[in-house]
């Protein structure tokens, strides 16, 4: 905990990054849903489409039997895993990298909950959402967040050598 509030602000940059995007592109969606196609894969679309079909029928975001739920769980926590790894370590190209994944996942987020409440079903994938997602975009933040610290010490050393800096901030991002 001490750490999460030493490292408020770049850990606040990192959800500025994910969910300033993700709220521009939801709400460009939500107004225009044929801008969906220009920031979703078809396959998300096609999900969009079904689900209408599915809220109809009372059935949940996605056909998931009690079989694959294990394996569905499995993917998405892997995914997330993926994206947090690589915003920490991607601090070492001076958090560009860093960045880019935070914005492009947050426009991919956005979109989808734009999609799903442009066709009046945004409670239907918030179902879904919910019990892991608050987590899993949190630890998302904070995983930016620690990249922000290696590609501070890189760009604003201050006075202390880049390796010093370097060092210094990794014990602290590794720490997040």
């Amino acid at each position: 905990p001490r750490e999460i509030r030493a490292s408020a602000l770049p850990i606040l940059l990192a959800a500025v990054l994910m969910f300033g995007p993700a709220a521009i592109a939801g709400t460009a969606v939500l107004h225009d849903p044929a801008v969906a196609a220009t920031l979703l894969p078809p396959a998300m679309l096609d999900r969009a489409d079904d689900g209408v079909r599915r809220a109809k029928s009372g059935d949940g975001y996605i056909e998931d039997p009690q079989l694959f739920r294990p394996v569905m769980a499995t993917a998405i926590i892997a995914n997330n895993v993926q994206v947090a790894i690589a915003a920490f370590a991607s601090g070492v190209t001076a958090g560009v990298v860093t960045a880019y994944l935070l914005v492009s996942n947050g426009i991919s987020f956005g979109a989808v909950f734009g999609l799903y409440g442009s066709k009046g079903i945004a409670s239907l994938l918030l179902a879904f959402v919910a019990p892991h997602g608050v987590l899993e975009r949190t630890a998302i933040c904070i995983a930016g967040g620690a990249g922000f610290l290696l590609a501070a010490a890189l760009l604003i050393p201050g006075d202390r050598t880049r390796r010093r800096a370097l060092v210094h901030n990794s014990r602290r991002a590794i720490r997040l």
